[in-house]
């Protein structure tokens, strides 16, 4: 079985532009162990008085920043894969910390939400295969009068002349602490997850906005992934808070389940990633080969950063990014998600094998055994009968939440209690909390974008 590698770039970018940039007292730099600014308020033209459509070229360019780094780092670790002659599948990613595409003053729109998201696209349409962007976080002022925290994972074209798949999901529990943004009347907007059962549901929001909608590959932030290779696996992320609420492996459990249902085979192997601004992930909460872009606990799990660059950035000042080694991807190593592929093969020899065939790494080999634990509860299990086996098992293994309530796995979506009626065929509502804001075109971003290009020319020189 060909092994599924993933090199991490993570990119720590702070907080995008929504606080301000400092620099020290005597003009030079303070760095804080992640490396940055910190003292005095630095006076950065990017960030002061950027209209809708410079921000929005900002983000672009900056986006597009990130995407030729991850090309480049894609293309001289292929080197290293083929020179080795191993048969390995390579993807290159970039993980960006909570925040890191905030903007200063005001969430983006669902208008400029959209925007955004085509002006990526084709930025992304030019990438090599196997390079994903994990966007995480964008401010974003949704239809129902709350700011949604929204990512965006990328996956590049695997076909040349083929369209990039984008993905959005929303960060599902705040915290207090979480920024927010004012109203138009000095009001503090509230910060709302996706409902999915509403009106305003991101299937109706956003069916013109270029994502993946209705896609029996996503469960919230659980992806399944093709690569150019045809070889599946799944991404599930959980951002900040939601690491504590079992986000992440709900999300995985819910997908495996769809795609079950549907007949589509469950990959074996997941990457769990979190994107937070400070969060600690505390072993309770790790099913799987970790990832982390974290201002205080940014790590790739089993490895060191072998290399670090600081940025200059279009949007914020700058971001500094780690490139990792290639990570191998694992086999979930937790009894209740394992129970997950046994439901659906209806025999642990297959998961059991699968394990054999995958020589697990230093890092990984105690949760290998761990796994194998597992497999041996199930397959005793198994020998009493799938239905006595699952109503035993569940029993065993139950979930809790981050205030201890006890956690439902269901293929549909919790509806909301707002008593809103769901609606259909929604268009993309205006929501600007800017009135006669005037109208731009895509022309128009591109052409800002190239000013800003220029504007990072010259600083570098």
């Amino acid at each position: 079985m060909r092994r599924i590698l993933i090199k991490e770039i993570i990119v720590i970018n702070r907080h995008g532009e929504v606080e301000s940039i400092y620099e020290s007292e005597d003009g030079g730099e303070d760095e804080s162990p992640f490396g940055f600014p910190e003292g005095l308020p630095f006076d950065n033209s990017f960030i002061q008085d950027s209209s809708p459509k410079e921000t929005l070229a900002r983000l672009s360019v900056f986006i597009e920043q990130l995407a030729l780094q991850a090309e480049l780092a894609h293309q001289e670790e292929k080197k290293s894969v083929t020179a080795s002659g191993s048969n390995d599948v390579l993807i290159t990613r970039i993980l960006t910390n909570e925040f890191s595409f905030y903007t200063k003053d005001n969430p983006l729109s669902i208008e400029e939400y959209a925007i955004l998201i085509e002006l990526i696209s084709k930025k992304a349409s030019r990438l090599p295969p196997n390079i994903h962007l994990l966007l995480a976080t964008i401010a974003v002022y949704w239809s129902d009068n709350t700011v949604h925290n929204c990512a965006l994972y990328v996956q590049s074209p695997i076909l040349s002349g083929e369209k990039p798949i984008v993905h959005h999901f929303a960060k599902e529990h705040s915290p207090p602490e979480d920024f927010v943004y004012l109203d138009k009347d000095d009001g503090l907007l509230p910060i709302s997850p996706d409902k999915y059962i509403h009106r305003y549901s991101p299937l109706n929001i956003l069916q013109n906005a270029g994502v993946a909608l209705n896609d029996l590959n996503q469960f919230g932030s659980a992806i399944r992934i093709v690569t150019a290779e045809g070889i599946a696996f799944i991404t599930s992320t959980a951002i900040c808070l939601d690491l504590e609420f079992h986000v992440a492996e709900q999300n995985l459990i819910n997908l495996l389940r769809q795609l079950n249902a549907v007949g589509i085979p469950l990959p074996l192997y997941v990457s769990q990633v979190i994107s937070s601004h400070t969060i600690e992930p505390q072993s309770e909460f790790v099913f799987s080969g970790l990832s982390q872009a974290d201002d205080t606990f940014m790590h790739v799990e089993g490895l060191q950063y072998n290399k670090k660059i600081i940025l200059e950035t279009a949007f914020g000042v700058k971001a500094i990014l780690y490139f990792h080694s290639p990570k191998i991807v694992e086999i979930p190593h937790r009894a209740d998600i394992l129970f997950e592929y046994f439901r659906s093969v209806g025999d642990p020899r297959y998961i059991w094998e699968s394990i054999l065939d995958h020589p697990p790494t230093i890092h990984s080999a105690s949760r290998m055994a761990a796994a194998k634990d597992a497999l041996g509860l199930i397959a005793m299990y198994y020998r009493l009968g799938m239905p006595t086996a699952y109503d035993y098992y569940n029993n065993l293994l139950i979930q809790k939440d981050g205030e201890g309530k006890e956690l439902e796995f269901d293929n549909e979506r919790e509806e909301e209690s707002d008593n809103e009626e769901e609606g259909e065929g929604m268009e993309l509502e205006s929501n600007s909390k800017e009135e006669n804001e005037e109208p731009y075109t895509m022309e128009d971003i591109e052409e800002i974008e190239l000013r800003v290009k220029r504007r990072l020319e010259n600083k570098d020189e």
